[in-house]
């Protein structure tokens, strides 16, 4: 189960982000209210430490090209958590391929795709569930 609570929110530059939750904490800093569709994104550095932080459109191939330019501008920056905002149920059945296409476009500009999670109505879930059960985060966490 979760090791930490929300309120634990890791400082940035300072303490690894190093659950879900803990990464969670920090895109909730982001998120838009009232909910709409969109793309948080938490830039962590070699330590897992939040970098960056910032939010774009929702996912497509135009926005990954986004992301990544966004990126390139940030120092120290190693790895990527994606948090996806959608105003309907979170699992969408082409999520695995989505989730193909940003990991190869993310490796092919040399940045690593930490995770990605899908925030939605009624819940959220990791769809490397769907493909690839390996939990990236040091204290596990427990995603659909």
């Amino acid at each position: 189960m979760f090791s930490t609570s929300v309120l634990d929110v890791p400082r940035p530059l300072i303490d690894p982000i190093t659950s879900l939750v803990e990464a969670l904490s920090v895109a909730a800093l982001a998120l838009p209210r009232p909910r709409n569709n969109g793309t948080i994104v938490l830039c962590m550095d070699q330590q897992q430490r939040g970098v960056h932080l910032f939010r774009t459109s929702y996912i497509s191939r135009t926005t990954i090209h986004h992301i990544v330019r966004e990126c390139c501008h940030v120092s120290s920056l190693h790895s990527v958590v994606l948090f996806s905002i959608r105003s309907v149920p979170p699992i969408c059945p082409n999520d695995p391929f989505v989730l193909e296409n940003i990991t190869n476009t993310l490796n092919a500009a040399g940045l690593h795709l930490h995770d990605w999670v899908v925030i939605g109505a009624g819940g959220m879930y990791c769809p490397r569930s769907l493909v690839d059960p390996v939990d990236p985060w040091r204290h596990g966490s427990v995603c659909l």
